[in-house]
């Protein structure tokens, strides 16, 4: 019987599984450890006859913990979904889409997270990105900070596309 207890390892390699249920039920499922990943991290690999496979696993990316699962499709990467924790009050989901070769075809990111106001009581603030890619270029972008239409800074897009390429070369580097 599996532990029931926050933080052994039969918990979380029970949440993983749960977090990309989708993705392996697709494609059927199997076990595997990734070297270079903590023992409590499963990837999980599956192939089918067509190429594609879908991974999963868990990542630290500066501040950022990362349970994600992605969907490759000939040795590169079709898909990424992602749910991360930073700092000790913020989370968030992202969902990463590529091209057939690998391109960037798309980010969306919903982030939450706790914000310290010196005048009044601290409250969760959501933040919501979408952006679009033609090629290098942003072909389509949108942000909304609790509702409300924002706009969405240079050092963002920055940020999202360094953090895609890495998760990228991550997941396909054997």
């Amino acid at each position: 019987m599996l532990s029931y207890r926050p933080g052994t390892p039969a918990r979380r390699r029970l949440r993983a599984v749960a977090f990309a249920l989708p993705a392996l039920v697709a494609c059927g499922r199997s076990d595997g450890q990734r070297a270079g990943e903590s023992s409590a991290a499963t990837v999980a690999h599956d192939a089918t006859a067509s190429g594609s496979s879908a991974r999963q696993g868990t990542w630290q990316d500066g501040d950022e913990t990362i349970e994600w699962s992605a969907s490759t499709q000939d040795g590169k990467v079709a898909g990424i979904t992602e749910r991360y924790t930073f700092g000790t009050d913020g989370r968030g989901e992202r969902t990463l889409r590529f091209d057939g070769k690998a391109a960037l075809l798309q980010i969306d990111e919903t982030s939450t997270q706790v914000i310290q106001y010196p005048d009044r009581t601290p409250a969760p603030s959501t933040v919501q990105i979408t952006l679009q890619f033609s090629g290098d270029s942003v072909s389509s972008r949108r942000k909304l900070v609790d509702g409300a239409t924002g706009t969405v800074r240079e050092y963002e897009i920055d940020r999202l596309r360094r953090h895609a390429r890495s998760i990228a070369e991550y997941i396909v580097t054997p």
